[in-house]
Formats: C-alpha cells, structure tokens, sequence
C-alpha cells in the first residue's frame, strides 16, 4: 500500500503540469535498462476465464449440511419418555457434551443427530427393565450456527444458517447490505474449514450470476467465511477526457480499454509518448508505449496491472 501510493505521489510530482507542459526530463532516471518493452509486453497475463466452471463440490453440501446441525453444547432439548412423566428432561447441552437423564445416567448426546439419542435411552431403559420404551427428543433451539461475510460488504459480520434450510452467497451478501463501491466482485474468496477439508475457493460474482439465473446458488455451511476484496485500480492523467482511477474489476484489462474508459485520447494527446510507471520488486518502471502502434497491430496491447499510472503527455507539434 505505501509502494501503491508513493508511485501515485511520484506520478503526480512528475507530471503535475498535465496535458499543458512536456514532462520534466527527471523522468530519465527511472527508465528501466531491462527488459525491454516489447518483453514486458509479453508477460501480460490473461483475463479470467468467464466460461470456466465453479467447482461441483460447491454447491452440493447436503450431507454436510445435515451433519453440521447434529447435536452440539448450547443446543436446547426436550426429551420425553410416552407414558412416564417422571422421565422428561429440558436442558441444554452442556460444553462437554454429556447429559444426565433419570435411571439412565450419563449419555452422550455431541456430534449424534436427535435420532441417535432416542435410540441410546431406548437401549439404556430396557436394560431397566422397562418395556418398549418409547423416546422422543425435540431441538427447542439450536445454538447459531454461522457463516461469515468481511471485506468490502456494507455490515460485515456472521449471520446464523436456519435448521433445515440453506444459506446461500447471495443471500448472505443481501444481509449484509449488497457491495460496497470499491468492493472487487470478481474476487471473493470463500474459505471453508471442517473437520474433513480445509479449502479456499474463488468465486466471481458475475460469473456465480449466471447459476443464479438458472436457479443455482452457493449453499454456506456453518463455520465459511467469504471475504470480499477491493477492487484493482489503475490510474490515468494527462491528455486524456476523464482522467482518474479507473477499476479493474469493470473488464478493463489492457491499456486501450483503459484509455477508452477515461473517455479518450484527446487531440493534443502524444500518442507516441504514452508512459506508464509501475512499481515492481526492483524498483520503479516506466514503460513507453506508441497507442498508434498497438491500433495497427505491430506491437501488442499492455496488460495494465493494479497500481500502474499511465500518462499521456501533449503533443508539442
């Protein structure tokens, strides 16, 4: 973040007198010795691929679903016996675990679904000596079970997944207010740790609304996290129509569209002098760029990248 703002900041000073004054020849002592433009060119890396498919195991998480809600300390039950009054219990499950019911004793009721209790106090009264015994166990509440959203999302936060329903990202993003601004819609990533897999997802947006459309979404699961990320910018001064930052995230990966979305080269514009200063682990970079070029196909567009400043300064003829 420092590196991103302190070559904004350079870019500024460098070129503070715009589309009306030839840039300074201070610029010279960034010029990159290598590698040569034509090279960094060719390391620009591709779009994402907006046909390629989510991943299956997303959004088929029924069974896991199911056995997230079996019984957990902070679950609220009831548990009757037909015909013995005697024999009720209303409680919560304890942090360990363990429960104490008349004449049975101890039972352990985490991680085993309300079915499985009845079945051990069955087992446990008949060996009582109590004919046929008949248990049921009802889930008055269960403690939350949550899924988290954070980033660029209006109220960040956990919202509880109901018993026996799902929870999509859709939903999940409409409790939490809808996408703030600068929030990056291709880049959320959902990480989802259980006891059986420790993963981390990447989901578009824009490419999870084309399921959506067709009536599929992402089911939570209690304990995933999604986090929202900021938007990408790159930023464009000089002669151009609308100069500013300009996102990432709206399909604007190369240097043409750039200059297109800050609404054109203007006509005092030199288009054989556009630079764009980049930071990278060596240091500060300007990389030259004639546009007139890149339009008759002799040199291929740039890919921008987050933080590069292009500038476009005038024309002196």
């Amino acid at each position: 973040m420092q590196r991103m703002f302190f070559l904004y900041l350079t870019a500024i000073l460098i070129f503070a007198g715009g589309c009306k004054s030839q840039p300074p020849k201070q610029e010279q002592i960034f010029k990159p010795s290598s590698p040569t433009e034509e090279s960094i060119i060719g390391r620009a890396e591709g779009t994402e691929d907006d046909s390629a498919l989510l991943p299956e195991e997303l959004f088929d998480v029924k069974e896991r679903l199911q056995s997230a809600f079996r019984l957990k300390p902070g679950d609220e039950l009831e548990i009757r016996v037909f015909g013995r009054n005697d024999l009720t219990l209303s409680t919560v499950v304890p942090p360990d675990g363990v429960l104490t019911f008349p004449l049975v004793g101890r039972v352990s009721v985490a991680g085993v679904s309300p079915q499985d209790v009845e079945r051990k106090i069955e087992e446990s009264l008949k060996e009582k000596e109590l004919v046929n015994p008949q248990v049921s166990v009802l889930v008055k509440s269960y403690s939350p079970r949550k899924a988290y959203i954070l980033g660029e999302v209006r109220n960040a936060g956990g919202y509880s997944i109901p018993a026996g329903e799902y929870l999509t990202l859709t939903q999940i993003l409409s409790l939490a207010g809808g996408f703030l601004p600068d929030a990056d819609k291709k880049n959320i990533r959902l990480f989802r740790f259980t006891a059986n897999e420790k993963k981390v997802y990447s989901i578009s947006f824009t490419k999870l609304q084309k399921y959506v459309e067709s009536g599929q979404d992402i089911p939570l699961l209690p304990g995933d996290v999604l986090v929202v990320g900021k938007m990408q910018r790159v930023y464009v001064l000089g002669c151009v129509n609308k100069p500013g930052g300009y996102s990432l995230d709206e399909g604007i990966g190369t240097l043409t569209k750039v200059i297109a979305e800050a609404g054109g080269l203007t006509r005092v514009a030199a288009r054989s002098s556009i630079k764009i200063l980049r930071s990278e682990k060596e240091g500060l970079k300007i990389i030259r760029i004639n546009i007139d070029a890149v339009f008759e196909g002799k040199i291929p567009d740039l890919q921008v990248k987050e933080g590069d400043v292009i500038y476009i300064p005038e024309s002196l003829f």
